[in-house]
């Protein structure tokens, strides 16, 4: 399917979404507020219809502003590409802020965030955050880049282009959309995002590939037994809580960026979520997001492959043990 047939359904479907929730509103509120009372889930019905209204409509005003950009760039000519990729941004920002407090608001989620992304100075960084959910795509977005005004560029799946959104603002700014399993194609998009990074900018990537789950995790394991990898394996089985990660894209970005200082964000909380039926049983309602984040100065990075694949096992353990401590109420993890 072509970019532009898809754009075109999806956003022929968003819309559709938007204005049914809209016109249809007071009578699906009525119908979740009794269903709530019948079956007393902390109202769990009534907040995901309302952050689903508000979810549509960020989607279709967000459209509105992208189309806004544009016409402001197209009447300068095309000329002014620093204004527009600024204004792309900030339109990201908005979008991605707007989501984030209304999921907080609607499901009473509690957001604790100890440790520090930032350094010294604004210089740039890589930025490594663990995947368990997919509320957790917001996270680098809300902690990271709209607090300080840090121009993130994301390494994201190429299935979430299906958002409308994400595919034209998203494509617009230096972003890599890319396959499940990759190919050759998307490891030089991902070494391109990294080519010229600058002071106030930072990018990022969820080095496991994809979501965390217990099942997952077994068909690795087994996945790793049966072709022999015994070193990985190895590795792999110490991590209880987290998906080992993915060498190709952390290194490749690493040997693109030998400069780059690392940031890894652990987090625990929204992995209560990983599906429909999780967010309409209510398990979202009431969650603590614990959030942790390091710095590693580029200098402490090793240059040797063995050394720094060792290095970048190490910090996975310690997000492990993080999850793990988050997981035991009471417990601590390695910090």
């Amino acid at each position: 399917m072509s970019r532009w047939v898809r754009r075109l359904v999806t956003f022929s479907a968003y819309a559709t979404c938007a204005s049914f929730l809209l016109v249809a509103f007071p009578a699906l509120l009525l119908g979740a507020l009794v269903l709530d009372v019948v079956r007393p889930r902390r109202f769990v019905l009534t907040r995901t219809l309302a952050f689903f209204l508000i979810y549509f409509w960020a989607e279709l005003l967000g459209l509105i502003g992208a189309g806004a950009v544009w016409l402001l760039h197209a009447a300068s000519g095309f000329r002014a590409q620093d204004s527009f990729i600024a204004r792309n941004y900030a339109l990201q920002r908005a979008w991605s802020q707007a989501l984030f407090t209304a999921a907080v608001r609607i499901f009473s989620i509690e957001v604790a965030v100890t440790g520090s992304w930032q350094g010294t100075d604004r210089s740039p960084f890589l930025l490594l955050v663990r995947h368990a959910s997919v509320a957790d795509t917001l996270l680098p977005a809300v902690l990271v880049a709209n607090r300080e005004r840090i121009r993130l560029r994301y390494v994201l799946k190429s299935e979430l282009v299906w958002d409308p959104c994400l595919d034209v603002v998203g494509n617009r700014l230096p972003n890599a959309f890319v396959h499940r399993q990759g190919d050759a194609r998307d490891i030089e998009r991902v070494r391109a995002l990294a080519a010229d990074l600058s002071e106030g900018e930072g990018l990022m990537i969820f080095p496991e590939g994809t979501r965390f789950t217990p099942a997952k995790r077994r068909r690795l394991l087994e996945s790793l037994e049966q072709k022999g990898e015994t070193d990985v394996l190895r590795r792999a089985r110490r991590l209880t809580h987290t998906l080992p990660p993915r060498l190709g894209g952390v290194t490749t970005l690493l040997e693109a960026a030998p400069g780059l200082d690392v940031v890894v964000c652990a987090h625990h909380g929204f992995d209560a979520v990983r599906s429909m039926a999780d967010l309409l049983n209510g398990r979202l309602v009431g969650v603590k997001v614990s959030v942790s984040f390091w710095r590693i100065p580029a200098t402490e990075i090793p240059s040797d492959d063995s050394a720094r694949i060792e290095w970048l096992f190490a910090q996975w353990e310690r997000v492990n043990d993080l999850v793990a401590g988050w997981e035991v109420p009471g417990k601590q993890g390695r910090g």
